[in-house]
């Protein structure tokens, strides 16, 4: 599941169809070949302001971006074992971020083991509002929501060199199969715990075809007191060509302005992405 970031073109709006208790074809293994790749038109919307100081407003246009994943085959890592680098980027008018993850099958996991390059290269200038969210004061929607289209949460600043994971994060477990479950945790000052569900199928219609996917819960514990965090949803749809859809929901972000630092009100935001081209060699069925 190796995958991530991002052009300007249209969201095109796909439909989803639920199919309950029918497993799509087996998929026991992620497509890998070098050269393949995935552009995904993405968009992030701010919706349902809900006002904490009186007479206050708030509107923001949807932000649209393209993400493309590229496979550019196998290499050596530091420590000498050797892993799929998959290079990930997303763009938008306004700014670009790059960055390369590497991942390695092991039995039968797909792990992210590793990542180089720049995870978060934002737009410059004095942003009009913040957002907080987990005690951070962030400037733009793109900040908020870019880390939640990686595999695991890596930190913002440049990395020249790959830098290796002590914890390899369990990106998808084979055969997939609805009622599955596992879990892997972050690391490092960030350190919380993530679980995964296949919790159904749906038939996924996109620009670049109609796909029977499994459904992946994600669900996060960002306090680590043992409890998920309602105000996260987020949802994967994979089928043997890959990742064809990512869906996030956060829900009662506090939204801040330089009259209000505190905030003015509180919103919530979605960001979509839908696979609109797929180059796949080899599906691996």
């Amino acid at each position: 599941m190796a995958l991530r970031y991002f052009l300007i073109i249209g969201l095109c709006i796909a439909s989803v169809s639920c199919d309950k208790g029918v497993d799509p074809e087996p998929v026991n293994y992620y497509p890998m070949s070098a050269g393949d790749s995935w552009t995904y038109a993405g968009i992030d919307s701010e919706y349902n302001f809900r006002p904490t100081i009186p007479g206050a407003s708030h509107d923001s246009p949807p932000r649209r971006w393209i993400h493309r994943v590229t496979d550019l085959g196998i290499q050596t890592l530091p420590d000498s074992t050797r892993a799929w680098r998959f290079q990930s980027a997303e763009s938008t008018f306004s700014y670009g971020a790059t960055i390369d993850q590497y991942y390695r099958f092991e039995h039968d996991t797909l792990k992210f083991v590793a990542y180089s390059g720049s995870s978060s290269v934002l737009p410059k200038g004095s942003p009009q509002f913040a957002y907080l969210f987990r005690g951070q004061r962030l400037g733009t929607i793109a900040e908020l929501t870019a880390p939640f289209r990686l595999d695991m949460h890596v930190p913002s600043s440049h990395q020249s060199e790959i830098v290796l994971l002590g914890i390899p994060g369990r990106v998808l477990l084979f055969p997939l199969k609805v009622h599955r479950m596992w879990s892997y945790s972050t690391e490092g000052a960030s350190f919380y715990p993530i679980w995964k569900k296949i919790v159904g199928t749906e038939t996924v219609k996109t620009p670049a075809g109609s796909f029977f996917c499994f459904k992946i819960q994600w669900m996060f514990d960002f306090d680590n007191d043992g409890a998920w965090d309602s105000y996260i949803q987020q949802f994967d749809f994979v089928c043997a060509k890959g990742v064809v859809k990512r869906v996030l929901n956060l829900k009662d972000i506090t939204i801040a302005d330089s009259q209000h630092p505190g905030g003015f009100g509180k919103i919530d935001v979605t960001s979509t992405k839908i696979v609109n081209m797929l180059n796949i060699h080899n599906t691996n069925e």
